[in-house]
């Protein structure tokens, strides 16, 4: 994997992805299932990161919005309830005539989203 993630629950403890990206106890299920599983047992989650062998480090806080790019703080004014959006989106470049794989990119979106005044609203950072 590119990056792995660490989560920090609301109690305190810390939740590290499997290397594999695999459930300890459901082998079709990843390791995200397993942290989502976990977080209700703590208390929710605070804050979700990712890093990256490239030495980069990304991180949402879900106590107060706010996102961090390699220490580099951005604010979020006047919203609250944060929750935990993270998913990864995979592209498979194709030799349409022999169906060889030719390339594979994973691109990681990490985020939150809330209901502010009966509206649903997101903010996301796309991680190629």
């Amino acid at each position: 994997m590119k990056y792995l993630f660490t989560a920090q629950f609301n109690d305190g403890s810390v939740f590290q992805q499997d290397p594999e990206d695999k459930h300890p106890s459901k082998p079709d299920k990843s390791s995200f299932t397993h942290l989502l599983e976990e977080a209700d047992q703590h208390g929710g989650i605070a804050l979700f990161q990712l890093k990256g062998g490239n030495g980069h480090t990304y991180s949402v806080d879900l106590r107060d919005g706010h996102f961090e790019i390699d220490l580099l703080k951005t604010e979020v004014q006047g919203l609250g309830d944060f929750r935990l959006i993270y998913y990864r989106q995979h592209r498979h470049i194709m030799n349409v005539q022999t169906m060889e794989e030719l390339d594979h990119e994973i691109e990681f979106h990490l985020g939150w989203q809330t209901t502010h005044e009966g509206k649903n609203v997101q903010q996301i950072l796309m991680i190629k």
